[in-house]
């Protein structure tokens, strides 16, 4: 499954002056690491976009088990599902660090609807593109060892979230070994054992807090079934 999400495929596909209108009717808000852009159960109040930093979209069980969803990160749109559907949230929306979201409120949201009912076709299309990210996830874990998997995730983020420096392809999202853990549904131990693998042989290593991918062909390679 991809788990980091770029994409405003809805509100790319609308005129020029529709986006503008969408942009300029945002309401912006900060928010620090560990802070809640909404909970699950929540009433919903509006659709919204990050601008700045990244937005982890996490489930809980009643145990307090949780496994992430995916990770919104700058140019990403997230909620509107719950706001078209009149429904609550399903999941919790969690800044993992400092992060600026632009939000379009409800009633502006479903007045935007009304007057463009084609957005109901583009918000489709990117339901569409969710549910084959899940099917493919859930092939993967049936299918892939975790090796694998993780060597998928870690690609995906470099092809979403990265930047080119002199050590090699930085992964902008601030990824911890339990957040890997937690994307893929194992432990942290179990990630940290194939970690230290791949980083005693020079594939990658971390710093700041940032993951450095240094030979790309190798994590592809682990990545191959």
């Amino acid at each position: 499954m991809h788990h980091f999400y770029q994409d405003s495929e809805w509100l790319y596909g609308l005129a020029p002056e529709v986006q503008a209108r969408v942009l300029n009717g945002m309401k912006s808000c900060h928010l620090s690491r560990g802070d809640y852009l909404f909970r699950c159960g929540e009433e919903v109040i509006g659709v919204y976009r990050v601008l700045e930093g990244y937005i982890a979209m996490i489930h809980r069980d009643e145990n307090g088990n949780e496994i992430i969803i995916g990770i919104h990160g700058p140019g990403s749109c997230l909620g509107e599902m719950p706001v078209v559907f009149d429904g609550q949230r399903g999941l919790d929306a969690l800044a993992m660090g400092d992060a600026r979201v632009g939000m379009l409120s409800k009633a502006e949201f479903n007045h935007l609807l009304s007057d463009h009912p084609e957005i109901y076709r583009l918000l489709m299309k990117k339901l569409n593109n969710t549910m084959n990210r899940l099917l493919l996830y859930i092939g993967d874990s049936a299918l892939l060892t975790l090796g694998q998997r993780l060597a998928k995730l870690l690609l995906s983020a470099s092809q979403t979230y990265a930047s080119q420096s002199s050590a090699g392809v930085v992964i902008d999202v601030p990824l911890s070994q339990s957040d890997l853990g937690n994307m893929l549904g194992v432990t942290r131990n179990s990630i940290q054992r194939e970690l230290k693998g791949w980083q005693d042989a020079g594939v990658l290593f971390k710093v700041k807090g940032r993951w450095v991918i240094q030979d790309m062909d190798a994590l592809e390679h682990f990545a191959k079934p």
